[in-house]
């Protein structure tokens, strides 16, 4: 089975194509944000680059979020573009998860953490699994980084851009429990992506384009304002 694989929650542009459980290519550019210009050429390059076309594409696996409501946008209408366009199945994955994949081989807990901006972490907690994958232990949320860190017990192992943003006060809460990943960790991997939603799809769990919906975990500040604007304060 061909995957490819793409993620767009944070101004990294990853994409990856998998042949059956075997990376064929994986590409970063980092766009600042500028996804909607670059994620189309990024996916024609990995297919050049490995000497396939779109429609060789048996599964589609996407990131939903957390993360840019902007970038998840562009990465789901893309997607879901695409995945209707060629008849392919479609598949959804929490950046969260994608991104504690990086610490799959951690003997403690793995925490990911995006910086959700306004003094809050998109996080979750994780452990290693016994085929390879991650069993969930905190669900995912949008909170305030020291309420969450006074809620974890033992050695935990950081990664992600809200890991890098709110250091300190990670090892402020944690002292000698905080374990932290090297910086190539602390971005989503497209290659991740793909190895979640080839398990998922080997589990029956795809999903039509419609059915696929982004994961924003809190509202955008847009709709924040929205009810204030109305209301004339």
């Amino acid at each position: 089975m061909l995957t490819l694989a793409l993620d767009t929650t944070s101004r990294t542009v990853s994409v990856a194509l998998l042949h059956d459980d075997r990376l064929v290519v994986e590409l970063f550019a980092d766009t600042g944000k500028q996804h909607a210009e670059t994620l189309l050429p990024a996916v024609g390059h990995v297919l050049d680059e490995a000497g396939y076309v779109t429609r060789d594409i048996d599964l589609f696996a996407c990131t939903t979020g957390p993360g840019s409501f902007t970038g998840v946008r562009v990465g789901l209408s893309t997607v879901k573009g695409l995945a209707r366009a060629f008849e392919c199945s479609l598949v959804g994955v929490s950046s969260l998860e994608a991104l504690a994949m990086n610490g799959i081989l951690s003997r403690c807990l793995i925490c990911p953490m995006l910086d959700a901006r306004r003094s809050e972490v998109y996080t979750a907690l994780y452990r290693p699994g016994p085929d390879g994958f991650l069993e969930l232990v905190a669900e995912e949320r949008a909170v305030k980084p020291v309420e969450f860190l006074e809620t974890l017990e033992g050695d935990i192992l950081f990664m992600g851009d809200g890991a890098e943003v709110y250091g300190a006060t990670i090892r402020d809460v944690l002292k000698g429990r905080a374990h932290f990943a090297g910086a190539l960790s602390n971005r989503v991997r497209a290659s991740a992506v793909g190895r979640i939603g080839l398990k998922k799809s080997r589990g029956g769990d795809t999903l039509t384009p419609l059915e696929v919906m982004p994961r924003y975990l809190r509202a955008s500040y847009a709709a924040r304002e929205k009810p204030r604007m109305t209301s004339g304060r």
